[in-house]
């Protein structure tokens, strides 16, 4: 029998203590995301959790690492996970830098993860306990820089929010975990 989520963000309030992992989902998990982005429009993401990452279609898989959600299509943006693995066990105030290239070599990123806060989102469903953790990004030799905040439940090993923005204001985007199916 499956268990399905739906997320419908109410209210931000202040949580207590929750554990949580640094794995995804289990896989065969199908997971839909909702993404509103002005420079793409409205889109959905419908994917089957495998080996970590999201597969949304057979030429497209998405990390679904924290705070890289959107931009870090795992084949052509992938992360260094040593790097950004040291960011767990997830505690407020802990930090971690971490590189992203991409695949043709092109373009590279970094990225310094802070986890800030604890929160519980209330839901259509109840109320999800989540850690809320701010991601800042700087181009390599490329003018860009971006702050994306994320919200990751440790109840379903997912990010559940996540909202993207350049710091010059041109670009924003936002990912809204809108349905959760766990085999």
């Amino acid at each position: 029998m499956a268990t399905t989520w739906k997320i419908l963000f109410v209210v931000l309030a202040a949580a207590g203590a929750m554990a949580q992992a640094a794995d995804a989902p289990p896989d065969g998990s199908v997971l839909t995301y909702q993404i509103v982005d002005t420079e793409r429009g409205y889109s959905t993401w419908h994917g089957v959790v495998r080996d970590g990452e999201l597969q949304i279609a057979d030429d497209e898989k998405r990390s679904l690492y924290p705070g890289c959600l959107l931009y870090c299509d795992a084949a052509s943006h992938p992360i260094s996970l040593e790097e950004y693995r040291t960011l767990f066990p997830l505690e407020v105030g802990k930090t971690a830098d971490y590189s992203r290239q991409h695949a043709d070599g092109d373009k590279a990123w970094t990225h310094r993860a802070i986890v800030h806060d604890r929160k519980t989102i209330n839901t259509a469903m109840g109320s999800l306990d989540v850690i809320q953790i701010v991601t800042y990004q700087d181009g390599d030799g490329h003018e860009f820089s971006g702050k994306t905040i994320s919200y990751w439940s440790p109840e379903l090993n997912a990010t559940v929010y996540e909202f993207n923005n350049d710091l010059n204001g041109s670009w924003k985007s936002t990912i809204t975990l809108i349905d959760y199916v766990v085999p």
